[in-house]
């Protein structure tokens, strides 16, 4: 149970960090 919990939460920070990483790109296209 406890390790299923611990995954998920590690997947969550993984999308959270590709997340920002697409956002920052889309900004750095919009400033050109």
């Amino acid at each position: 149970m406890q390790k299923l919990l611990i995954i998920s939460i590690g997947l969550r920070i993984k999308l959270k960090k590709a997340e920002a990483r697409m956002k920052d790109r889309a900004f750095k296209f919009l400033s050109f």
